[in-house]
């Protein structure tokens, strides 16, 4: 099987040929979804979600208004810039799930302004590993753009914390796969892309415009999001404080 970093390679060469096909709409149908108005994004999905879709019920959230938060990178090191910012909030007994894609560093802008608005009208951020991934890629791609920080700074939540916490050398590891499986019972299917592979992904989107790229790494967002989702309800319940399942 060619790796992806040579698919990359021969999608360039090919979109760069003299006779390279005509790449198709950036808003593809077979994505299903359409693109929210007002936004200069390449893609902004804003969907409803089901409670079967998300595996918990959207008032389990009681009162406070939560936002499940998910960044996805370039992975340039130093230049690493966000492409993908996913949200999932509950909105009465309704789940609702907004994905924005950034094909370039304008489009990066509009993502962090939206990401701002989307922060200022919820009670708390939710994210794992966000305290040291999620929030200081923010600010520090914040200050590229002349951008100033939220005020007051929204209340957040870092849930890998919570669960170093609950289940302190209880768990092989605290990487989020884990505590899937072992605290929530969730299983990713076997198409689930890892997160090393979703820069590529991205890259070879760039590359050829075609979407198809882009559908595994929005769906991996999206079960990043929803796993948050599950997994500060867990911590919440009282039947959280026994063992992981075996």
């Amino acid at each position: 099987m060619k790796s992806l970093r040579r698919r990359l390679r021969e999608a360039r060469e090919a979109a760069s040929g003299a006779g390279a096909a005509s790449p198709p709409p950036l808003f593809a149908t077979r994505l299903g979804e359409a693109p929210a108005a007002g936004l200069a994004l390449t893609l902004a999905i804003d969907r409803a979600l089901t409670d079967e879709e998300c595996g918990v019920a959207a008032r389990t959230h009681g009162e406070e208004r939560l936002l499940c938060f998910d960044l996805e990178a370039t992975g340039l090191g130093g230049a690493d810039a966000v492409f993908l910012a996913g949200f999932l909030t509950s909105e009465g007994e309704r789940w609702r799930l907004i994905q924005l894609v950034a094909a370039n560093v304008v489009e990066e802008r509009a993502l962090l302004i939206e990401t701002a608005r989307w922060f200022a009208v919820h009670d708390r951020i939710l994210t794992y590993n966000g305290s040291s991934f999620d929030l200081p890629l923010l600010r520090r791609r914040r200050r590229y753009h002349a951008l100033a920080e939220p005020e007051p700074a929204p209340r957040h939540t870092d849930l890998l914390h919570a669960v170093r916490r609950r289940f302190k050398k209880r768990l092989q590891d605290y990487r989020l796969g884990t505590v899937e499986r072992e605290v929530i019972g969730m299983a990713r299917d076997g198409g689930d892309v890892g997160g090393a592979e979703v820069p590529l992904r991205f890259l070879e989107f760039l590359a050829t415009r075609d979407t198809r790229h882009l559908e595994p790494v929005l769906a991996h967002n999206r079960t990043d999001v929803i796993s948050l989702a599950r997994l500060h309800a867990a911590l919440a319940a009282p039947e959280a404080a026994s063992a992981p399942a075996e």
